[in-house]
């Protein structure tokens, strides 16, 4: 039975050991997956707003061009209009052209074409595109061909095309001239495109006079539009210039295919490379539309989804392995020690019998001298001696606090001594309790006061209580006792006790130093000061005695306080049955 006493704790804790570690183990395994989800997420969200930012800031150029051509009057020319858009070209590479189109009567058509040729040559005419063959437009009430553009190197193939010439292009037109916002079309193939990739027109209605807000108003007074030419990929690089995450995404139109960007190399590629990649989204997307995120740009709504490219770069999971490396390690230390421990448990056993004699037999030799020291101070007042009646007092008062003094602290030594041994008894008896008050305050104040410091306020409505008397003393004795020290000389300290029949209540207010809000946790710790008691003289020992006397009553302490401001200290004992 010895030796399984013996072995038993040892094999406990490498059982609990070895299952916790196992346990830690797998949520450091679960947290590593969910911080690569959330680290790829957070990543996501960073490429999506630098995308959407560089479409807002395409609003913002066609907007500025638009409150050009209202304070103008609509009277721009080519070449004010290539002077004020040459800027935000070469700010902003993502823009393949701004254009102005205004709208032409087909009254106006043959005096709107020569007076172009006169700028862009004889050739100069509004032509269309059917089955992606030029030709000159057909006969319609109106027309909005392309007329300034900027930059014109590239992009000469789309002067004098008539937007409203075809179906996606006319979409989004109609519907700008019917709002007045900016809109933006579905993909389409740009008319000076000469590779295979998408791009998208931004429609920014101009009007003059400015409209009433109706759709009939707003027909009737249109000049043209601002239009911005981009081309997916290069908007695509523009934004994510200088970001490099490793994480390639597809861009999709709520009906169309936009476009799938690599970013291994940092380019635009066909719809067809897509398939591979969903295939890896899995892993850092713990749900799908975690890796989904919407654009917004000209009354459309892109989707954009994430996935992690082939050198996506993540750590392994290192933390689970090491997590049962360490746990195991651990088991066998603390398997280890707990068997040196067992080994000097014997010893510590001993110590603690050695400690409580050596406190009782101090404070048993100590009280013989102080009793001693007491005796000859009011000797010293009797008899008849060369110095003077004052001088004698003095000296006695100062024998007697001394004396006072190291009582009180061979009592609190006792008095801890015998909680940690387990031999402090609770023994209540029926207590007057406002002459054991008067009693203790006449024991804490100094004698030689002109006027009393403690002031009692008791509420509470019977005589008598049934309270331990050494309990109930060395609590009061011990928050008086502070509350006088940290406290001026002409400040006064206040006891109120009130409580029913089921309890007692005692709070001792006083307006001194205070204690550090960082001490509070530590203010019933064995010697333990605060830092701002300076000279004041104390050993750290009497909020410690309180706090195991109100435990071993069974009741609580609560203390509230506030540097230079004072300290209360509130203390609810039951009564004893």
């Amino acid at each position: 039975m010895t030796r399984f006493r013996y072995y038993f704790p040892l094999g406990l804790v490498i059982a609990i050991g070895v299952s916790l570690s196992a346990i830690a183990a797998w949520f450091v395994g679960e947290w590593e997956r969910s911080a690569h989800q959330l680290e790829f997420q957070r990543q996501t969200e960073n490429l999506a707003i630098a995308l959407q930012r560089t479409l807002n800031r395409y609003n913002d150029v066609l907007l500025s061009i638009g409150d050009f051509y209202q304070v103008s009057e609509n009277e721009v020319s080519q070449a004010e209009f290539s002077l004020f858009v040459r800027r935000s070209i070469s700010t902003y590479p993502g823009i393949q052209a701004l254009e102005w189109s205004p709208l032409i009567l087909h009254r106006d058509r043959l005096l709107y074409e020569e007076s172009m040729q006169q700028i862009w040559g004889d050739n100069f005419a509004i032509f269309e595109t059917e089955n992606n063959t030029l030709s000159v437009a057909k006969e319609r009430s109106e027309y909005f061909p392309v007329t300034y553009i900027e930059p014109l190197r590239n992009n000469e193939a789309a002067l004098g095309f008539d937007l409203a010439s075809n179906s996606t292009r006319r979409e989004a037109l109609q519907l700008a001239r019917e709002t007045g916002q900016i809109v933006a079309t579905r993909r389409i193939k740009l008319v000076q495109e000469t590779t295979n990739q998408y791009g998208f027109l931004v429609f920014m209605p101009i009007y003059y006079p400015f409209p009433e807000d109706t759709i009939v108003s707003r027909g009737d007074n249109i000049k043209g539009f601002i239009l911005g030419v981009f081309r997916i990929g290069d908007v695509i690089e523009e934004a994510l210039q200088g970001l490099n995450d490793r994480i390639d995404f597809s861009l999709r139109d709520r009906e169309d295919f936009l476009g799938f960007y690599d970013s291994v190399n940092q380019e635009a590629i066909g719809e067809s490379e897509i398939k591979n990649a969903l295939k890896k989204s899995h892993f850092l997307c713990s749900k799908s539309l975690f890796c989904i995120h919407s654009l917004s740009i000209g009354q459309r709504e892109w989707l954009i989804e994430f996935y992690p490219s082939e050198n996506y770069l993540f750590s392994l999971r290192w933390g689970m392995l090491s997590t049962l490396i360490i746990g195991w390690l651990l088991t066998i230390i603390i398997a280890f020690y707990l068997w040196k421990w067992q080994v000097k448990i014997q010893q510590t056993r001993e110590m603690s019998n050695l400690k409580m004699q050596f406190f009782s037999t101090t404070s048993h030799e100590f009280r013989t001298p102080l009793s001693t020291i007491l005796i000859s101070a009011q000797s010293l007042i009797d008899n008849q001696q060369d110095f003077s009646e004052a001088k004698r007092l003095k000296i006695y008062y100062r024998i007697q606090s001394v004396t006072k003094r190291m009582t009180q602290l061979l009592n609190d030594i006792l008095t801890l001594a015998r909680a940690e041994s387990g031999n402090l008894e609770f023994t209540p008896e029926i207590l007057i309790l406002e002459q054991l008050c008067g009693q203790i305050i006449d024991e804490v104040e100094p004698e030689n006061i002109e006027k009393a410091r403690i002031q009692i306020e008791n509420c509470y409505p019977d005589r008598q209580v049934y309270l331990d008397r050494k309990l109930i003393r060395s609590i009061l004795t011990n928050l008086l006792g502070n509350a006088l020290k940290y406290s001026s000389t002409d400040s006064l300290v206040h006891l109120e006790v009130s409580g029913n029949s089921q309890g007692l209540e005692f709070k001792v207010c006083d307006r001194g130093i205070g204690i550090p809000e960082e001490a509070l946790e530590k203010i019933y710790e064995p010697f333990y000061r605060a830092n701002n008691v300076g000279n004041i003289i104390g050993t750290g020992l009497g909020l410690s005695v309180v706090k195991t006397c109100v435990e071993l009553h069974g009741g609580t302490i609560a203390i509230a306080s506030q540097e230079q401001k004072g300290t209360i200290f509130t203390v609810k004992l039951p009564l004893a049955e």
